[in-house]
């Protein structure tokens, strides 16, 4: 924009940032940065006076140039859904802060992915529902449990976001241990459960649906982000060891990089729905307690 000077620590304007993608061999337009806004790719911007009946300037911070820069390479590498481009700023935002994404922006992001993994083709849904249990599967689990499986998770990812937990926990028992052994696939450790697997769903089920809703509180993204770093920091100690297990089966790889990117919202939403659920257990152990216990004296 003729005359102005900002830029880095002033900020962008929107015909600043298009200019500085053009730099970089990009297309874009102040109406791509007006919808990703709205979207949560980006932040809303920052208002401030020109000075007195100069009107206002609006502008984003470098950290959201390089957070636009980034979502335009992604677009170039042929990655155009805006549900899967919702995973750049949710992850480093994971990963920064809110030094580098506002978490107000996370919650607009994560609406966004919801929105389109609810409003997913059936033939998609159905195709994907097995996707994050697949490792799990007994061999000796028929065509039949699995098909019924497949389509009671699709159902919950393509329909309201209800969920039948008791349900899914008896279909997953269904092909985890087929032969009803009591025995748990995995490693010591980190064995794999019909009740763990179905308590998981559920809370990412869940935290998916609020976050649709709009009723996740940036508190409660706070204390996931602190629950995503723990975990994925005690996995990456203990995965050699996982891994090199004889009953591993080739589970727990070391993922990419790109691989852990791409699972930002749905771990930052897995991790929402886990400390709510942990919440709730805890709250009916504080009130079965208080019944239990007799009146002071």
């Amino acid at each position: 924009m003729a005359g102005e000077t900002l830029g880095r620590s002033g900020g962008y304007t929107p015909a600043q940032m298009v200019a500085e993608a053009e730099k970089h061999g990009f297309k874009a337009s102040e109406r791509l940065i007006s919808d990703w806004a709205e979207l949560g790719l980006l932040d809303v911007a920052e208002k401030s006076g020109r000075g007195r009946a100069r009107g206002i300037v609006r502008t984003r911070s470098e950290h959201q140039l390089d957070l636009f820069l980034s979502l335009l390479r992604q677009r170039q590498h042929g990655i155009n859904q805006v549900g899967t481009l919702a995973n750049v700023p949710v992850f480093i935002w994971l990963n920064g802060g809110d030094s580098y994404v506002p978490v107000r922006q996370i919650v607009r992001a994560l609406r966004t992915w919801s929105d389109r993994y609810a409003k997913a083709e059936w033939s998609n849904a159905k195709g994907a529902a097995l996707g994050s249990i697949a490792p799990f599967i007994d061999p000796a689990a028929t065509d039949g449990a699995k098909e019924a499986l497949r389509l009671a998770l699709a159902a919950a990812m393509n329909g309201d976001g209800r969920f039948d937990r008791l349900r899914v926990e008896s279909l997953l028992r269904a092909v985890i241990d087929p032969e009803a052994t009591g025995r748990a696939p995995g490693p010591s450790g980190a064995n794999v459960t019909p009740e763990g697997v179905a308590a998981l769903l559920a809370a990412r089920f869940e935290a998916r649906a609020r976050a649709r809703s709009g009723t996740i509180s940036e508190a409660e993204l706070r204390d996931a982000r602190m629950l995503y770093l723990y975990s994925h920091a005690a996995y990456a100690k203990e995965q050699p060891g996982l891994a090199a297990d004889f009953r591993s089966r080739g589970r727990f790889a070391a993922p990419a990089l790109d691989e852990v990117a791409s699972r930002a919202c749905l771990d930052l939403l897995t991790a929402v729905g886990l400390n709510a659920d942990r919440q709730v257990v805890t709250t009916n152990q504080e009130a079965d307690g208080a019944a239990t216990r007799p009146p002071s004296q």
